[in-house]
Parts: C-alpha cells; structure tokens; sequence
C-alpha cells in the first residue's frame, strides 16, 4: 500500500509542476518540495535493505541530493543576477558529482543483481550507449560546440554522464533475465533525464529551459523514489529467471545500434545539397560516424564472441549435470558402487560379452554377518560408515575390470569377468571373506563383522543374469545356515535340493488345497496357580502335521520353512486357523455345558505382518461359530519386539475378544522390557529354560515366570518332559504346562475323552485308539512337540 500511495503522490507532484511550468514557471516551494519528497522515498528505501543493494541506492539518493543542491546554487546565484550569459552555473559541480553517484549507484546494483556473468551486460550496455552518443553527438552536443560563445563544456559533461548513465542502466536489464519493476523505473528514470537535457540543448532559451528541466528533473525525482520503495529493489526472488544469452528485444537493440552509423550516415548525405558529400559533411560529422560505426562493430563482434563463450559454457554445464545425474542414477549415493539397476544391467552386458567369446563368468553374493547388530549398538551413522569401508574393501579384492555392486542393505554383488575355473572363483569369494572378517572402525570403535558369500559360476555365459543371482543369492542362504563367515558354491547338489525343496513346495501348496493336512493338537494342563484345582486339561495346542503322498510324513520343521519363505505360509495359516476353530466348535458339543477348551495357534511372522491377518482370524471364527474368548493366536516375541504392524495387527486380533500368546519367552532380545508394550494375556516359557540343569537355572525360571505375573498374563511352561521338569516349573510358580510329560500332540479322534472329561493324559496308561500316549517320561525325539 504505501508503494501504490507513493506512486499517486508522485503522478500528483509531477503533473502539478509540469502544469505550472507550461503556464509560466514553477513555484520554488513546489519544485524543491516535489524534489525533497523524492529523496526522503529513495533514501527510506534504501534503508530497508543490507548489503551492496542498500549502498547503491544510497548513491543514488545521494546523487538526487546532490542535483537539488545545484538547483539551489544555480537559482541562488541567478535570483542575484550574478550568473553572466554563456558562463558555466556554479551548481554545475553537484550536478557532475551527482551523475557520478548515480553512475556508482548503478554499477553496484548491477554487480549485486545475481548474474552469472556481468560482461555479456556490460558489453550490450556499451554497444546502446555508443551508439545512442552518436546520436546525441552529431545532432545535439556537436552542433552546440560550433555555435558562438561560451557553455558548451557544460552540456559535453552533462552528455558525458547521460551516455554513461544509459550504459549502466542498460546494464542493469540485461545482467538478469528478470525485468523487475524498480530496474525499469530506475531506466525509465535515466531516459528521462537523457530526454531533457537533449531538448533543453535544442530548444534553449529560459522558458524552455525552465519547462523542460523542471519537469524532467522532478519526474526523473519521482520515479527513482518509486523504483526504491517497490518491492523488487531487493533483487530477484529465489527461482527467478537467469541468462546471458540474447533474447529477442536484446537482439533487436544490438541490431538498432548496429545499423545505426550507417543509416545516420546516409540521412545526412541524402538531406546535403552540396554534390560531394565527404566535402559538405564537417569532419567532425564525418569522423564521429566512422569511428562509432567501427567501435560498435567491434563491441557487436565482443558480445557475439561472448554469447558463444556462454553457450559453450552452459553445454559444458549441462554435459557435467548430464553425467552427474547418470552417476546418480546407476550408482549407490552412500558407497559408490553400482546401485541394483545398474548392477543388473552390468551383469547382463557381462553375460552377453561371455557368450559371445565364450568365456566363463563368475558372481559372488555378499551377505554381511553381525551389520544389523552394528546398527543397534552404534546407530546408523556408524553403519553407514561399516558399509563405505567394506565397499572399498570389496574393490581391494578384485580386478579393475570386475563389477562390485549394492543390491540393498548389507547385500552386495560382485560381477567378476574371464575367470579360469570355480576353484578361482572360489578363492576370491574367500579372500572377500577373510577381508571382510577382518576389524573395522565404525563411530570410533571397534567392530566385529563377517561375510557368507554365495558364489555362482557359468563356464560361457549362457546362464539368464537372473538366474545366475538366484543361484548366488541361494548359495549365499546356504553359507548363512551353514555358519556364517563362509563361501558356498552353488553347485550340482545344492540344485538338487533346491529343486527338492521347489516340488515340497509345489506340494504342500496341492495338500492345502486338497484339505490334506492334518492338525494334532497337544493339551496344556492346569498346574494350579490362580486356576483352581491342578491336574485338568486347559487347552490345547494345534499343530499342524503332513503326511505326503507318495513320501510319508514330512516332519513340520522341513516343511514349515518353506512355507515361511513365501506367501505360502500364509496360506497355510489361514486353513490353520479355520481348522482349529471347527474343531473347537465340535469339541464344545461333546460338553454338557458346551463350553469350548481353549486352543491355540501359531501365526507365521510374514503372516502377522499382512493387513489381512485381522480378517483371516475374525472370518474364521466367525464361519465356524467358534467362542473367540476361548481361541488364542500364538507369536514368538521376536516377531513383535521390532515391527510396528504386528504390534498394532495383535491389537486388532486381541479387540475381537481372542487371546494373545507370546510363545518361545527368554529366547530373544532383552524379553522383559518389552512385556509392558506387547498386547499378551498368556506367556509361554521356552523350553530352554524348563530343561536347563546349569547354575541358575532355577532362579532365571521363576524371573521368567514372575515376570508375566507382573504384567497380569497366565504363564505356561512349555518342554515339561520329566517329573523333575514339573516340579522346577510348580515351584516356579507356572500356571499351566505343556509337554511330553503328559502328551504328545495327538490327532483330535484320540483326545475327544480328555476333552469330555478333563483329565490329564498321562493318568492313563494307553490311548483308547491308535497312536498310544506317551508313558510318563518317555523320550521327547529332538525337534518334536
């Protein structure tokens, strides 16, 4: 708002005194008054800014002082008559000064505007001002020179400084691509100034000179006052537009002034009477033309040279940006390497060059052991700083000609080309090995860390690149199975069992869907605690159990991996679910009372981690009519303590009224801090800490066991196999208790009477079908439940 008031005033003042000079003069209290204003705005401007922005326009208030203090001195000395015809004003010095601090003022806001190079401005402001001076020249200042008596150093300084000033102020709009509103009042204002001092040398004579001057002075006043006040004195905003190159009104002034000197040239010859124009022409004349024409040419050919260093420049830029984003595009941002994109394609481009010559090609998989244990302990920054030493440790290991990439994470490739055989092959993947084996540094500390490399190899570069990672990426999961801080060639074996393990796979995908599994469910007994009477049969556990045609039964820890390793698990987890709870609701009905024993499920951790998890267990239940109070999802602590989802998707599952078990407690991270967040009702003890006969043993059970009294969960103890099993885990304080002491898990046709009366298995001596109990202490096979 006070812009737009200023500019009305300014409109206001100079139309006022341009009214009162053409009706005879102008009152001095309105011209100094116009004037004082103008100074007060640009100097009030220039208060806003810092820097060289506020010091060029400081000169060029000072340079509007300084012209109203000649107005003084000239009208002082006039109004006293002591100004003789033809004599310099004694306010002619201000008025030089003054056209030196608006020079100065200029030249710094033009080295201030933020161009990328001042000298194609400089240069164009150059070519505008010889070509405007020759004009002024021949048909102003030069004419003035011949006339008779004195006053004519005068109006050559004054032309001096107005060919200046333009040169600056074109300057100014051509250093930016951004024409600001103050940079063209700011030129306007120069224009203005050149215009009146060019008519009151044409046109002398007091009056004129009054008229002109005055309302040039004050208008040329008003508009520097607007240009400092608007907003954009400041300078571009942050993204306006930047070049040096030559736009097309640019190009069209250059040629103006180009074409000038001849066409000034010819105007005179064809308005001359005389026949011989070089002989009518003054030298003068004549010699300013050529002069200014062959400067114009030259500074014409300086910018054309300019424009082309310019150009040649911002294609170099663009080439360097070019690679630059390519680099970016291909390459890892933390170490360097390959990214997988470009890993792949490497790998490929590699590949089809073997194949071509025929010549083998290796591929090592590189899977750092202990990173993740790095990242926790020392935090990511020293991670990151694990992964740049072990990227050049990796080049350390290979030739120049050989690829080393990051897939991801911890996981890294290396394309390694022309290799004589495996055994070479194998050699580097161990000296990969043994240099990443070595101690490293991470966040000022020592760090110990290890590689599992798998290593696959094609003798001529038929093998698809990605088959070949697979194959790598398979042998890399063997030497992480194996041990860690190994190399493991794929080789005829390991793709035996891996086709193995595809058709167990093809399998169990046919039996789910097949209804071919089976569920065997193992009880959990009441040992007393806040249960009531001990010795009943709680619930129990289902456990899923396969008996492959044409194989025989398949044993849960072959097969259960598997379907963990793909989306299979899901599946399975689903049929799971619906199984358990029909059997739950058949269970029910053999009741009197109809009340369902509490069974539990084993939710997969990729399982857990699907949205439709919530879902799969509610439409289960729902379908089969199950109690939900009486079901209970079952996850390994580990599962949980670290993934934000299956926290949140067990929140959900607890809300529709199921229970929540953490199962295989005391085996996994620091177990207790993280009870107080975990939505669990039950806690199972693993059976690691029921069995364990070493030092202790005994006290780290009952914390184990007081632990989930704490947090108000029922505590199980899994692994019960011997009395003396039972009696650790009752002087513990367990709630309930599962294991081979009492059963085996069983198929629901045998455990229909412990469901009907409740008792706990190992009471009787046989079962009523096929598949006896257990006797009491009997043997407990190494991975069976």
């Amino acid at each position: 708002m006070t812009w737009r008031w200023s500019a009305v005033l300014a409109a206001v003042g100079s139309t006022a005194v341009l009214l009162t000079a053409a009706g005879g003069g102008v009152p001095p209290a309105l011209y100094f008054g116009c004037y004082l204003l103008g100074i007060a705005a640009v100097l009030a401007g220039a208060l806003r800014h810092r820097g060289a922005v506020r010091s060029g326009w400081v000169c060029i208030g000072l340079a509007q002082v300084l012209w109203l203090l000649g107005d003084v001195v000239h009208d002082a000395a006039y109004g006293l008559q002591a100004l003789p015809a033809g004599a310099l004003s004694p306010g002619t010095p201000a008025y030089v000064a003054g056209y030196v601090l608006l020079t100065a003022g200029l030249v710094v806001l033009g080295r201030s505007s933020g161009a990328e190079d001042w000298r194609a401005g400089a240069l164009e402001g150059a070519i505008v001002s010889v070509a405007m001076a020759l004009l002024v020249w021949v048909l102003v200042a030069g004419p003035q020179m011949e006339t008779p008596g004195g006053g004519w150093q005068a109006t050559f300084g004054y032309f001096v400084g107005d060919v200046v000033l333009v040169s600056q102020a074109v300057h100014l709009l051509s250093v930016s691509g951004w024409r600001s509103p103050s940079h063209l009042l700011g030129a306007s204002a120069t224009l203005v100034l050149l215009s009146c001092d060019a008519l009151s040398v044409l046109a002398p004579g007091d009056g004129v000179w009054t008229t002109v001057l005055s309302f040039g002075a004050v208008a040329s006043n008003q508009l520097w006052a607007l240009a400092a006040l608007h907003r954009s004195s400041s300078g571009p905003p942050a993204g306006a537009p930047r070049t040096s190159g030559i736009s097309a009104g640019r190009l069209g002034a250059l040629t103006g002034a180009l074409v000038l000197p001849p066409t000034l040239l010819g105007v005179l010859v064809l308005t001359d009477t005389a026949p011989g124009w070089a002989a009518a022409l003054p030298a003068w004349q004549a010699t300013s033309i050529v002069a200014a024409g062959v400067l114009v040419s030259l500074l014409v050919g300086a910018r054309v040279l300019e424009a082309r260093r310019t150009a040649a420049r911002a294609l170099g830029e663009m080439a360097g940006l070019s690679r630059s984003l390519e680099h970016q595009a291909t390459h890892d941002p933390l170490t360097g390497l390959a990214n997988r994109a470009s890993s792949g394609t490497r790998l490929a481009e590699a590949l089809t060059a073997a194949r071509g010559a025929r010549r083998s090609l290796g591929l090592l998989f590189v899977d750092l052991d202990g990173f993740k244990a790095v990242n926790d302990t020392h935090g990511h920054r020293a991670g990151d700083e694990v992964l740049r030493t072990v990227a050049g440790r990796l080049r350390s290991c290979v030739r120049s000609g050989d690829v080393v990439g990051r897939l991801g994470g911890d996981e890294f490739v290396v394309v390694l080309v022309d290799v004589a055989d495996e055994s070479e092959l194998l050699a580097c993947a161990q000296r990969v090995v043994d240099h990443l084996g070595a101690p490293l540094s991470a966040g000022g500390q020592q760090v110990a860390l290890g590689a599992s490399v798998g290593v696959a190899f094609t003798a001529d570069g038929s093998t698809a690149p990605e088959v070949l990672l697979h194959e790598a990426d398979t042998a890399a999961y063997r030497a992480k199975a194996g041990g860690r801080g190994c190399a493991v060639l794929y080789d005829d074996a390991l793709r035996r069992e891996e086709q193995a393990r595809t058709e167990l796979e093809d399998d169990l995908r046919r039996a789910i869907a097949a209804d071919q599994l089976e569920l065997h469910y193992q009880p959990v007994v009441n040992l007393g605690g806040g249960l009531g009477a001990t010795g009943g049969v709680e619930g129990f556990e289902a456990l899923v159990r396969w008996d492959r045609p044409g194989h025989g039964p398949v044993p849960p820890s072959e097969f259960v991996p598997v379907a963990e390793a793909s989306d299979l698990v899901c599946e399975l987890g689903r049929w799971v679910l619906r199984t358990a709870a029909r059997q739950q609701v058949a269970w029910a009905r053999l009741r009197a009372d109809g009340t369902a024993p509490i069974i539990g499920v084993n939710l997969a951790p990729r399982h857990l981690g699907r949205p439709s998890v919530v879902e799969d267990v509610a439409s289960a239940l729902r379908d089969a009519g199950a109690d939900p109070r009486r079901f209970l999802v079952e996850v390994t602590e580990t599962d949980v303590v670290d993934t934000a989802a299956a926290v949140e998707h067990l929140r959900r599952i607890r809300a529709l009224g199921v229970g929540i078990a953490i199962d295989d407690f005391g085996t996994g991270y620091a177990s207790i801090q993280h009870l107080r967040r975990l939505p669990c009702d039950h806690l199972k003890i693993d059976r690691s800490l029921v069995v364990s006969t070493e030092p202790g043993a005994a006290e780290l059970l009952a914390l184990a066991v007081s632990s989930g009294h704490a947090f108000g969960m029922l505590v199980l103890a899994e692994g019960v196999e011997t009395p003396e099993h039972e009696a650790a885990v009752l002087a513990a304080g367990a709630d309930l208790g599962q294991g081979w002491l009492w059963s085996r898990a069983l198929p629901a046709s045998q455990l229909d009477e412990v469901v009907l009366t409740r008792s706990t298995p190992r009471l009787r001596a046989s079962s009523p079908g096929p598949g006896p109990l257990l006797p009491v202490g009997a043997a407990r096979p190494e991975g069976a439940r």
